[in-house]
C-alpha cells in the first residue's frame, strides 16, 4: 500500500465477486469474499456510469469507496465494514473509476472509485 492510501485508507470493506449465472438454474453465482482497505464517503450524489449495453445511465449513488485494490470490478458485492455500528446489507458496485495517484507520488500505483 502506499503511504498515501495508508494513510487515508483506515476502514476496511468486503467485497464478493461476480461470477456469472449457473447454467441450469440462471441464479447469480459469486466467488469467495475477500476484504480490501479503503475510506468512503455516504452521500446521496447523482453519478453517470456506463451502463452494460453501453449508454450512459444516471444512478443515485448511497457511497463512494476509495481503494488502491484493483480487484472489485463493476456488478460485485461489496459491504462496508461497520466499527461499532449494526452491519449494513451488502450493495452492487454500479461503477470503478481509476484515478491516476502519480501527483501524489504514485506512479505505478492508481486509486479506484466505487459507486455503489
Amino acid at each position: 500500500m502506499s503511504s498515501a492510501a495508508g494513510w487515508a485508507n483506515r476502514n476496511t470493506a468486503t467485497v464478493t465477486p461476480f461470477t456469472g449465472f449457473d447454467q441450469f438454474t440462471q441464479a447469480e453465482t459469486w466467488g469467495t469474499p475477500y476484504t480490501i482497505a479503503c475510506t468512503w464517503t455516504g452521500q446521496s450524489e447523482t453519478v453517470n456510469v456506463t451502463a452494460a449495453n453501453g449508454s450512459m445511465q444516471e444512478y443515485q449513488a448511497k457511497n463512494i469507496i476509495w481503494t488502491e485494490d484493483p480487484r472489485p470490478n463493476r456488478g460485485d458485492r461489496i459491504q462496508l465494514n461497520a466499527h461499532g455500528q449494526a452491519a449494513q446489507q451488502p450493495q452492487i458496485i454500479m461503477d470503478v473509476t481509476e484515478w491516476d495517484a502519480s501527483p501524489l507520488g504514485e506512479p505505478d500505483r492508481p486509486d479506484f472509485r466505487l459507486v455503489v
